[in-house]
């Protein structure tokens, strides 16, 4: 029987969560292979391969994670660090500047829900329109 994305995907949450990055890693390959566009997987076998101490496979993760969710400030963070990593300091500023700025509106969001609309019709976060996450945080469903 083929188990489900989600399953390898909780599977793997237990591995990371006790310090089996490894493990963690190969159960969120796994659930990528069922499912190349679970951003979950993608983000969290991110941050297992920065755990091992793989920076060239974690950036790459964090990338695809971040092209599926462009809205994700908690990706755009931990890219950032694995960036100073590599010793990348521009490319790392850039990354926790675009975290901060997501944050910023979405405590913005959450402070006046009538900024929301106006987000919305920003042109310069047009490239964001149609991207889930944003999206969602529009709605006001900004949790995971």
């Amino acid at each position: 029987s083929t188990r489900s994305a989600e399953s390898w995907l909780e599977e793997g949450n237990v591995y990371f969560n006790v310090g089996q990055y490894g493990l963690a890693a190969e159960r969120y390959t796994r659930a990528l292979d069922e499912a190349p566009r679970l951003g979950a997987a993608r983000y969290n076998r991110a941050n297992a391969h920065t755990r091992l101490g793989d920076y060239a496979a974690a950036l790459a993760d964090y990338d695809r994670a971040i092209a599926l969710a462009p809205g994700d400030a908690d990706a755009f963070n931990n890219r950032g660090m694995v960036r100073l990593y590599r010793s990348e300091p521009a490319e790392a500023l850039a990354d926790f500047e675009r975290a901060i700025a997501l944050d910023h509106l979405r405590e913005a969001l959450r402070l006046d829900p009538a900024l929301a609309g106006e987000a919305a019709a920003d042109p310069q976060l047009a490239p964001l329109d149609g991207d889930e996450a944003f999206l969602a945080l529009l709605r006001g469903a900004g949790s995971r």
